[in-house]
């Protein structure tokens, strides 16, 4: 039995005109009407004395209410003009009438976890409150999506659960975590990290949040089917089961077999870690080699650096969240504590796990294929991993972590410039100039070793960085992937240099080099050290 992979939903169905999140348009000092102020809508309520007939008084006065109220007050709402509202007043009925005033649904949420990943500083993203939507469809493997809800923009999908009879959600996770993919930029509700995205409800869990592996195959089948559409796939699922490191062909796992050929057609898969506090290695799909598994960070206040208070859940600010699966089959960290996103019913709510982790890096996923529509899935995934990917996340941990169990730190998703960091302001953010980082970052490795690593000392930094590496083999300087044999082309220290990707557990690289894992990639690395 599959069931999503989520932990302690804290549904908070916050309705959009939640009580404080109505404002008063009136610029007058109060609200309460007065004959010198009127109504800036010609609108009014008209509230009546106790035992009188609120529809006969009406109509004795020529009125057709708008609305007639009986239990909470005794009167009824009406357009009339100005001139008519002081003589309606001095009828002895009537106990008092009152502007009907304009009101408004509260602003906009920017959600932690997106300001956490710095895309309001991402160009493609675009967030300002302004409708203008990013054009890339999203598969969102789950129990549907609330296809009625005013901040999401669903474009199709199709019913794989055989106990459902819809791809509607019923349940509410799925359009949870399709809130955190692509909630729009309109100014109301929250804002997900790709805004506006296409997003397509492929329904494999029923209302209780339970499915099964044919369901999946199901659901992974029919994205296989729309490959021409449909690139990325966010899967916030998971059970038991295990990698063969044989795409599934070795232990007949149809699942992993899907997911293989799927991801052979041009498919990136991105996956939940699991909130077992347990060695992903032990869960399909996160074990999956060809997939992208997220593990969940704990984060409180949308910025670095740790220290904030915890809000729905016991837990450390800035660190590996205390649910979240771990190992070296993890690829990448996003937040999953406390996150706000949509909810069923038109409403919004929070929820924690790395199901909640994921979209956050499906949404990422998306915003790098919407600048560059014709990206491979190999080049996305090593863009997300590399390009997009902060070593150093928990940056009041010394730049790890603290309670990893494995001690190897993945890297955590960021789209955008969280703050510029800034030479001699004692704040070591891994990103200063030669000039003085070094009254920030004491001695920071490598000065001097004819690598250009991006973190050197400040005393000859430049030695390494100005004419480094020596040009040959997988050390040559690169801009794009076809100018790369090996077919990779990755950063490192603002330069970049020709490499491949590989598999830690078969060292599939060419003599002379090791496979190992750099900052959330596994990459050949050359014997003289190169590229990274």
């Amino acid at each position: 039995m599959r069931k999503p992979d989520i932990l302690f939903p804290t549904l908070i169905a916050a309705a959009l005109l939640a009580a404080g999140c109505i404002q008063d348009t009136d610029d007058s000092p109060s609200a309460a009407f007065g004959l010198d102020n009127g109504s800036p809508t010609g609108s009014y309520i008209v509230v009546l004395k106790p035992g009188v007939d609120a529809p006969g008084l009406a109509r004795a006065h020529g009125m057709s209410p708008t609305h007639v109220y009986s239990h909470v007050l005794n009167g009824f709402s009406v357009t009339i003009p100005p001139q008519a509202v002081e003589g309606l007043s001095r009828n002895p009925n009537v106990d008092y009438i009152a502007p009907d005033l304009e009101v408004q649904a509260c602003g906009q949420t920017v959600p932690t976890g997106v300001q956490r990943m710095g895309v309001t500083a991402n160009p493609t993203a675009d967030i300002d409150g302004v409708d203008e939507r990013v054009n890339v469809n999203v598969a969102v493997l789950d129990t549907g999506i609330d296809l009625d809800h005013a901040d999401l923009n669903v474009v199709g999908g199709i019913n794989c659960n055989a106990r459902s009879r819809t791809y509607d959600d019923e349940n509410g996770h799925g359009t949870h975590v399709a809130g955190t993919i692509g909630a729009l930029d309109n100014g109301i509700g929250v804002v997900g990290v790709a805004p506006g995205a296409n997003l397509y409800a492929v329904r494999v869990l029923d209302r209780r949040g339970s499915g099964y592996t044919s369901d999946i195959v199901c659901g992974i089948d029919w994205v296989a089917q729309n490959v021409g559409t449909i690139k990325i796939a966010s899967m916030s699922l998971g059970g038991t089961g295990s990698d063969d490191g044989n795409c599934g062909n070795s232990n007949n796992d149809p699942e992993h077999q899907a997911i293989c050929r799927a991801t052979a057609l041009g498919v990136t898969f991105i996956v939940a870690a699991g909130n077992e506090a347990d060695d992903s290695a032990r869960h399909t799909p996160a074990a999956y080699d060809e997939v992208i598994t997220v593990s969940a960070l704990s984060d409180f206040n949308g910025l670095p650096g740790g220290g904030a208070a915890p809000t729905c859940r016991t837990d450390e600010d800035d660190t590996l969240a205390n649910f979240s699966n771990f190992g070296p089959d993890v690829d990448i960290m996003a937040p999953g504590v406390c996150i706000y996103s949509t909810t069923m019913g038109g409403t919004y709510g929070t929820m924690s796990g790395t199901s909640m982790a994921t979209p956050h890096v499906s949404g990422a996923a998306a915003l790098i294929l919407a600048a560059d529509p014709s990206m491979s899935a190999e080049w996305l995934r090593t863009a997300l991993l590399s390009t997009y990917g902060d070593t150093e996340p928990c940056a009041s941990f010394g730049g790890r972590c603290a309670d990893d169990p494995d001690g190897v730190q993945e890297p955590f998703c960021l789209m955008g410039a969280l703050a510029e960091p800034v030479c001699g302001d004692g704040t070591c953010s891994g990103g200063e100039t030669c000039g003085t980082c070094a009254e920030d970052c004491g001695a920071c490795p490598f000065c001097g070793d004819s690598v250009c690593n991006g973190t050197e000392t400040c005393g000859t930094c430049e030695t390494d960085c100005g004419v480094c590496p020596a040009p040959g083999g997988m050390c040559d300087a690169c801009t794009t992937g076809p100018e790369c044999t090996s077919g990779l082309c990755l950063s490192s220290g603002g330069v970049q240099y020709c490499t491949q990707s590989c598999n830690i557990k078969k060292n599939n690289c060419p003599t002379g080099s090791t496979c190992i894992r750099i900052g959330g990639s596994t990459v050949c690395e050359a014997t003289d050290g190169c590229p990274l």
